[in-house]
């Protein structure tokens, strides 16, 4: 029978085995961050939450409005751009097929011009 304390191989438990390495200092692991690490972004710790009324990040309603405006010409102007491109670039096609050139390219031009200056004014137009 074996001594309690005894580990199997007739060693103290805790001291190293015979024949394997002597432990040395502890293997450094990854550096803890300095006092300027911390992300202000996500720091909140020293955040301001005595106003509910300033709260950060949070768009108010003439924000929101002007912003969605401006996508919404923004998106108007790529629709107007767009369909001249698409009108030329068929036009630029039918010239290929038929030797006409440049006339048919001209054409699609014009018909992609009008059709975009129609769609914009049809959609603003004040109904009038």
């Amino acid at each position: 029978m074996q001594d309690p304390g005894q580990g199997r191989d007739g060693s103290e438990p805790g001291s190293p085995k015979p024949g394997s390495p002597k432990p040395g200092p502890p293997k450094p692991g990854p550096p803890k961050p300095g006092p300027l690490a911390a992300d202000p972004r996500t720091d909140h710790s020293r955040a301001d939450h005595s106003r509910t009324d300033d709260v950060p990040f949070a768009p108010d309603g003439d924000w929101v409005r002007e912003q969605k405006s401006s996508f919404q010409y923004a998106g108007v102007g790529m629709q107007f751009g767009f369909t001249i491109c698409i009108f030329a670039l068929v036009g630029n096609w039918m010239d290929g097929r038929f030797g006409t050139a440049p006339w048919l390219l001209l054409v699609g031009v014009l018909l992609g011009f009008g059709g975009g200056t129609y769609s914009l004014l049809k959609k603003f137009s004040n109904g009038a």
